[in-house]
């Protein structure tokens, strides 16, 4: 669909008469260009300027509820409706890729599914990133946040809703190599654009190759997640070997940690743009968004009757149990992410709610000392730090027993403690466990115990290899019988 076909559905679906929508169409003539002055659509019109302004006040009173910025008496709300329209278009285009682009499976559909789950808020950043693109031949863009903060779930969020090429780095599965990058990417770009021939292009060739490519839009948006969590850099290379140099209508979108200037590994030409957006410094959007995620939450129905009589026998009403939270949260959704089902569980029944954790390392540090640690469960947590692969539980079973004597079965009763902190998968027909989040993995190697334990395991990348030797060649015997 055209850029002005869409305006006119929108138009319609909006209630615009049609002299509202002919003068939409003539103030917003491109998706990817400003707005036309006032005085240049009266020329063209035929109309005064004033006239031209008064039918801009009623399509505004038409998109209020669809975009909320333009209930603001406020100046730019030519600005605010063009990138509400061009995100919309975005969206549309995205949701009508052709059929062979969403019938890929890329490996990430899980993590996705997990990380937009009551996902809410975060439209400033979405809108960042469509002026971005809208304001850029192509170019870089880059969410930073402190972990828990969601950058996983911006990128899953745009990936969901826009079908767009995509990665995700996991520190603590090993996808997160650049040549596993390129070996998914390079899958992803030649099954939509139909590139055959691809298996020795590097990024920078497969982005031309894809741009050459005749489309309808020529907009190839690329999602790569944690750049933090990429295993390695070669000297003199950007991280991830992405391109110094993009095409036209390329754009990456990107997020990471905050960073050092030698932990940047970012060089590009200067004609491709730049921007860099730092969660941490919209604290308004945080706390609105952070405020909007704990009602969803509270207000499910599954968890609705356990909240309400939670705040009533601490009489506690809603507002103050939402601004509490809010606060403890230190505007991270990860803390979010554990405390609001622990509260929902019953295993927060025994604090009042100024008693909950101050923030994520404070809830991390509570579940330590509740679980008890003992050299045991302390030798089960660095294997699983360590590695850098999920592991099963004989696995782990097998490297524990190297230096202790433990059975399979107290094995999985520690796994089954920290469930809540690990990640499940099945791999090679076991069940298969790695830390969740990169900022639970931060905590644990900073405790004492983990600290001193850790150099008397030895070599548990060599223990993981000779497991995996071992299993394989165990597979390949039960093949060949």
């Amino acid at each position: 669909m055209e850029w002005l076909e869409f305006l006119e559905l929108i138009a319609t679906k909006h209630g615009l008469n049609p002299d509202a929508t002919e003068t939409l169409k003539e103030i917003f003539p491109n998706a990817n260009k400003k707005p036309l002055e006032l005085k240049l659509v009266a020329k063209k019109l035929y109309l005064k300027e004033e006239s031209v302004k008064a039918r801009m006040t009623k399509i505004y009173e038409k998109f209020e509820e669809s975009c909320p910025k333009l209930k603001k008496d406020s100046r730019g709300k030519v600005d605010d409706l063009h990138l509400y329209l061009s995100q919309e278009y975005l969206n549309l285009k995205g949701n009508n890729l052709p059929p062979q682009a969403k019938s890929l499976i890329t490996g990430f559909e899980p993590l996705i599914e997990e990380k937009t789950k009551r996902f809410c808020g975060r439209k400033f950043v979405f809108e960042a990133f469509n002026k971005f693109i809208n304001e850029n031949s192509q170019g870089y863009f880059t969410v930073i946040g402190e972990p828990g903060m969601g950058k996983s779930a911006i990128a899953a969020k745009y990936v969901k809703d826009n079908q767009v090429i995509h990665y995700f780095n996991e520190l603590t599965t090993g996808c997160n190599t650049p040549d596993d990058f390129l070996n998914k990417i390079r899958q992803q770009i030649s099954h939509y654009y139909q590139l055959q021939n691809t298996e020795r292009d590097d990024l920078r060739t497969l982005l031309q190759k894809a741009q050459a490519k005749p489309s309808e839009n020529r907009r190839l948006i690329i999602v790569v997640d944690a750049l933090d969590e990429v295993a390695k850099t070669e000297p003199g290379h950007n991280i991830l070997d992405l391109p110094q140099n993009l095409p036209e209508q390329v754009y990456f979108l990107l997020t990471r940690r905050p960073y050092t200037a030698e932990q940047k590994k970012l060089v590009i030409a200067q004609s491709v743009g730049i921007k860099e957006l730092d969660l941490r410094e919209y604290k308004q959007f945080n706390i609105e968004d952070i405020t909007q995620y704990i009602t969803t939450y509270i207000d499910a129905p599954e968890y609705q009757e356990k909240f309400q009589l939670w705040m009533k026998e601490r009489q506690c009403s809603p507002p103050e149990f939402l601004q509490t939270l809010a606060d403890k949260s230190q505007n991270n959704f990860m803390y979010l992410y554990f405390v609001l089902p622990d509260i929902a569980k019953g295993k927060l029944d025994d604090l009042q709610i100024q008693q909950l954790p101050e923030g994520l390392e404070q809830y991390y540090y509570r579940q330590w000392e509740r679980l008890l640690i003992n050299p045991m469960k302390t030798m089960i947590l660095c294997i699983l730090v360590v590695a850098d692969q999920p592991i099963s539980c004989e696995c782990i079973t097998d490297i524990v027993n190297q230096k202790e004597s433990m059975s399979k079965y107290d094995v999985q009763e520690v796994l089954d403690d920290w469930i809540q902190f690990l990640k499940k998968q099945m791999l090679v027909g076991e069940k298969c466990y790695s830390i969740y989040h990169l900022s639970f993995s931060d905590f644990v190697e900073k405790q004492r115990e983990i600290r001193k334990a850790i150099p008397k395991l030895g070599n548990i990348e060599q223990m993981l290899s000779d497991y995996n030797d071992s299993l394989w060649e165990e597979l390949e015997g039960d093949s060949e019988e």
